[in-house]
């Protein structure tokens, strides 16, 4: 009851600040700029601190409440959110959010490159969403729909380097699409090749872009090792780049399921008992279950309270009753 009475006055404060968005009479159009506060939201939510990101997204709207980014953005609080938590009850309360946002941004300025991306950006995202949530059907479509959308934004902007993101792991995944299957992306205009997808990802992340870089991280490091199989070339990955498993939940819980699944649980605990784990992270209760993954293989049984832990936060039954067993 707390938690949906939070929610319903967190969705009334930015409803009111977008409607003041896109109201506004003023001669300025509106615009997608990524300002300080909104690069400030977006490591805030790639590091899954949900709240500071919020804040910051309505410190911009609060001064610039023309500029569209922030609508972008907040799609990423119910991405993190729904993703890696799946709440099927939070799923229900956020998801009439996806057409508001939508329809929003489709009344920004229609000659930016930020425009098409970030529809496409909402499409792909909510098809990851959709399908934690068995909703197959409408995940298909929407990731159609953006793989469409980001294609028509590379051809309209070849040089906007953003699209290569997720082109190219949106063709790396439909690239593993079993032989007999291809007809079907086919007649649905998706053509994916592994090489080609992978090598977009590699080449905007050796670009050093200021934007988006922990997400093309992401998408990279875990199709490095899951459909390549190249273990160490996800690890080298991690290290050459430096990237911040301490203060960012997404990288620990990527490097500690890298190392589970590669059988180096010593490493997963490593990574997962230095974590940062101040309350300003959302409770992310996968984390206690790879503790206790990485206990379990270590025949620690302290393993026993990281699974009950887990049992208590987590929403989702199939991974709750396999912690039972």
């Amino acid at each position: 009851m707390i938690v949906h009475l939070k929610f319903n006055f967190q969705k009334k404060i930015i409803g009111l600040l977008l409607c003041i968005a896109i109201s506004s009479t003023e001669v300025l159009a509106q615009q997608f700029q990524f300002t300080d506060n909104c690069q400030k939201a977006y490591k805030a939510y790639m590091s899954m601190r949900n709240a500071e990101g919020r804040a910051y997204l309505l410190k911009e709207l609060r001064v610039n409440k023309n500029n569209f980014m922030p609508i972008v953005l907040f799609n990423y609080d119910d991405f993190i959110s729904l993703t890696f938590n799946e709440d099927p009850k939070e799923y229900k309360l956020r998801k009439p959010q996806f057409d508001k946002r939508l329809k929003l941004i489709e009344s920004a300025d229609a000659n930016s490159p930020y425009y098409l991306f970030s529809k496409g950006l909402l499409y792909f995202q909510w098809s990851a969403i959709q399908i934690k949530y068995a909703d197959y059907w409408n995940a298909a479509w929407d990731f159609r729909r953006a793989f469409l959308i980001f294609k028509e934004n590379k051809k309209k902007y070849p040089d906007f380097a953003y699209n290569n993101i997720f082109i190219g792991a949106q063709e790396a995944v439909i690239s593993t699409i079993p032989n007999g299957y291809k007809w079907i992306s086919k007649i649905f205009g998706m053509k994916g090749n592994m090489k080609n997808g992978m090598g977009l990802l590699y080449s905007f992340i050796r670009s050093k872009q200021p934007y988006f870089n922990e997400e093309a991280f992401l998408y990279f490091i875990y199709l490095k090792n899951y459909l390549e199989n190249d273990v160490e070339g996800a690890y080298s990955l991690i290290k050459d780049n430096h990237l911040d498993t301490k203060n960012n939940q997404l990288f620990a819980f990527m490097e500690a399921n890298l190392s589970l699944n590669n059988k180096n649980a010593k490493n997963a605990e490593t990574v997962l008992l230095n974590r940062n784990t101040s309350n300003d992270y959302i409770p992310f209760p996968m984390l206690d279950y790879e503790m206790g993954d990485a206990k379990l293989r270590k025949l620690d049984y302290s393993a026993v309270q990281y699974y009950e832990r887990f049992i208590k936060k987590f929403k989702r039954e199939f991974l709750s009753k396999r912690c039972m067993l």
